[in-house]
């Protein structure tokens, strides 16, 4: 196993297994929008699972984190989770942060690939 990946296989795999099926429940719905109840709580898993990424990578750099930290993450998680990974990683956060892209736009790939099956066979 890749080391710089040892004690965080958990949430990077919820992160995975949440993108993915976030991209095939968007292909799935009708005009490509979730139902009410799906996009909560979709809304809601979202910042849980990067809340629980953070706090995981903060104890295996054993970074001291604020109490309550991770509530914070959860409600200004596109604001937090950028300066934590600058704080403990430097310019290494872009990659970081480009991971987390890759992850999502792999999981968007089936939303594209339905919709361009619908555009192809009428």
């Amino acid at each position: 196993m890749f080391k710089w990946l040892n004690g965080m296989v958990a949430p990077t795999l919820l992160l995975w297994l949440f993108a993915i099926a976030f991209g095939v429940a968007s292909s799935l719905a009708p005009g490509g929008q979730l139902p009410m109840r799906a996009d909560l709580a979709s809304r809601v898993a979202f910042p849980l699972i990067i809340s629980f990424w953070v706090v995981v990578d903060a104890q295996k750099r054993r970074k001291d984190l604020c109490y309550d930290f991770d509530s914070f993450i959860f409600f200004a998680s596109p604001i937090i989770v950028p300066v934590y990974l600058f704080q403990t990683r430097g310019a290494r956060a872009f990659l970081t942060l480009l991971g987390f892209a890759a992850i999502w736009l792999i999981g968007m790939l089936p939303v594209f690939v339905v919709s361009l099956i619908k555009e192809i066979a009428p």
